[in-house]
């Protein structure tokens, strides 16, 4: 089921027969997270308190690479895995309850709710949800809505006051609540739900239907809930959906618990969503209700993810509109750090000449790079004050890339730069615009009366936005004097505009199309790696070279 049909279905219910059952992946944005973050974390603290290895230099779970140094350590070190990886390997590394209650404490006190949850509140407080259950210890819910009645394995002895009906916001923590002991967080620990928490709920399913937002149904004792009471006559009349991400896949046991539900006549199906964030968001305008903080975080929102717009001419066209980023899946994570006597940038310049090294100053001053380390204690023998350090690339470096600022803002781009001129042999215009010297195009402009040439170009930036890296690649063009020579800044201005708001989309595709192809090099991806030709080389990114791409109506 896709998510608009989901949303005109929520739209005409007349009363809240829906119980919304909340996973991890509800809470992600709010801070929190998931299980599968929480089981690499575990891994890490196991393998770096057994190897004497500090955290930072591992800081970046999502990162294929420290996952397979890790990885590759675990399998050898605990050959017989547990098929519930997130209870095996917390209580491997927190053998003690009261530890463990002391890791999710840490990580879900400081929580604060997203757009989403703010979302849920709305709802909430507007009479659409009543009812709510969640995998999560946290308190987000309770957050964005103080009054709601809380029944949890430490206070079960509660389920006989939640009301089926009612309007009384009720919501039923199945694993617990992180501000109490009684978590259930190991293998035996998750094993089965409650007795009276189960049979109260049994009740309820009788009389509601339920939407799964944010969980992958990993938990035996919840699914084997599920499917025992799929066996049941008169359950979920108000039916059963399940939320999956666009192009993900469900586990086949959950594939399988749809199936029965359908086999039955009941309403069952999966709704493919974008993210809980824009599912809750969507269902909260759909409703039609206004909240102030919810309207202006949205347009803030929306604003921060406008599309790259292709530059507009004077034709009063509407421009094409481009969400052109590319994943980065790789980074250079690692350089080299040490104190120096070079004050200067122009000094650092004339230091390096030609080798292969980029580098950046930094306050000390120091000196930042990357490149053969044998190199730059050759390049740089004079200027080393005291030892090379390794520095580890972390995410508060990463996040300077959005302000033009920042050590990585020069290294990367050096490496990037070095990159489209060394191995694609493009010729470069400004600080971060491309251009093929190759082909050209002949133009006779109907404003200027004038001809030109002009070349296929692009210009590029980095962004990092949600934790993760992105290239972001703007397709233009480079016009210029018929025997190759710059034109006049002016004149440039304005051929630029005429040419551009002459092509259709279906033409701005196609260049964007061919610089994607170009930057591949004959690859699956596009694979930077610096030095050019060094093998193996100091640092590489491997970036996806898929792209979004839509037209302004």
């Amino acid at each position: 089921m896709k998510e608009d049909q989901f949303l005109r279905d929520f739209k005409s219910r007349s009363n809240p027969d829906l119980i919304f059952l909340l996973g991890a992946g509800s809470s992600k944005s709010s801070g929190i997270p998931t299980a599968w973050e929480l089981t690499w974390y575990f891994k890490r603290d196991i393998y770096c308190s057994k190897n004497s290895v500090s955290p930072e230099a591992l800081k970046d779970i999502t990162l294929p690479k420290i996952q397979r140094v890790l990885q590759d350590w675990i399998k050898t070190n605990f050959p017989v895995v547990e098929l519930n990886e997130y209870a095996f390997f917390f209580e491997k590394a927190y053998p003690s309850s009261h530890a463990r209650k002391r890791v999710i404490n840490n990580y879900v006190s400081n929580s604060s709710p997203s757009i989403g949850y703010l979302s849920l509140g709305a709802l909430i407080r507007n009479k659409k949800i009543r009812n709510l259950v969640t995998t999560n210890f946290d308190n987000i819910i309770e957050k964005i809505y103080p009054d709601v009645f809380v029944v949890s394995d430490e206070s079960s002895h509660r389920t006989g006051d939640l009301e089926i009906a009612g309007d009384k916001i009720q919501l039923i923590k199945l694993h617990g609540d992180f501000r109490y002991d009684k978590l259930k967080n190991t293998t035996d620990e998750i094993k089965k739900i409650n007795e009276q928490i189960q049979k109260r709920l049994k009740d309820f399913f009788k009389e509601f239907g339920i939407i799964v937002v944010g969980y992958s149904g990993r938990d035996d004792s919840i699914m084997s809930f599920f499917e025992q009471l799929v066996e049941e006559e008169d359950i979920f009349s108000k039916g059963f959906y399940w939320c999956i991400r666009k192009e993900s896949k469900p586990s086949i046991r959950v594939q399988s618990l749809i199936s029965k539900l359908k086999s039955k006549n009941l309403d069952a199906d999966f709704v493919e969503i974008e993210s809980f964030d824009d599912f809750l968001v969507h269902l909260y305008k759909q409703t039609g209700i206004k909240d102030e903080v919810i309207e202006k975080i949205i347009k803030e929102r929306y604003e921060q993810k406008m599309p790259f717009c292709f530059e507009r001419g004077n034709s009063g066209k509407p421009p094409a509109i481009m969400t052109n980023s590319a994943y980065i899946e790789e980074y250079p994570t690692i350089a080299h750090k040490f104190e120096t006597n070079i004050n200067t940038w122009d000094e650092l310049g004339q230091v390096i000449g030609s080798n292969d090294i980029v580098a950046s100053l930094s306050n000390g001053p120091s000196i930042i790079a990357i490149g053969n380390r044998s190199l730059i204690e050759k390049v740089f023998s004079s200027h080393i004050k005291d030892t090379i350090e390794i520095l580890n690339i972390l995410e508060v470096h990463l996040n300077k890339l959005n302000w033009q600022h920042g050590f990585v803002y020069k290294l990367f781009y050096d490496m990037l730069n070095k990159y489209f001129e060394s191995a694609l042999e493009l010729k470069r215009y400004g600080k971060r615009t491309f251009w093929n010297s190759k082909t050209f195009k002949n133009y006779d402009s109907k404003w200027t009366r004038q001809r030109c040439i002009y070349y296929q170009a692009f210009s590029y930036g980095l962004e990092f936005r949600e934790r993760e890296l992105f290239l972001i690649l703007n397709p233009t063009i480079l016009p210029m004097q018929t025997d190759g020579s710059p034109l006049p800044e002016e004149v440039k201005k304005v051929f630029k505009n005429e040419i551009i708001s002459s092509k259709y989309n279906s033409e701005i595709r196609e260049m964007l199309r061919d610089w994607i192809n170009i930057l591949k090099n004959g690859k699956n991806k596009i694979e930077v790696s610096y030095p050019v030709k060094a093998d193996p080389p100091s640092a590489r990114f491997i970036i996806d070279g898929g792209y979004s791409f839509s037209s302004l109506r």
